[in-house]
């Protein structure tokens, strides 16, 4: 792995970490949802670019998504996430 690849693998942790350190919803507390669930909405917020705040993710849900199946997701994870 070259130093570009794990540099940008750490920012992405760094990212996914900070972006799920900052859940403070019940919709997320322990067992208040299906591991499932949680696990896709974990998965969207990793997508989130580092540069952006939550409001910006929930207005741009598809960002960083790469097919139609991960659009539909991301636009799925962000109406849950929405209704809050």
């Amino acid at each position: 792995m070259s130093e570009a690849d794990r540099r940008k693998q750490l920012l992405r942790r760094e990212a996914e970490r900070e972006a799920c350190s900052g859940i403070s919803t019940p919709i997320l507390e322990k067992g208040a949802v299906p591991g499932i669930i949680q696990a896709a909405i974990y998965w969207w917020m990793g997508k989130r670019p580092v540069d952006w705040s939550e409001k910006d993710h929930l207005a741009s849900p598809c960002v960083n998504t790469t097919s139609d199946r991960e659009r539909k997701l991301a636009m799925w994870c962000a109406a849950l996430l929405e209704e809050r």
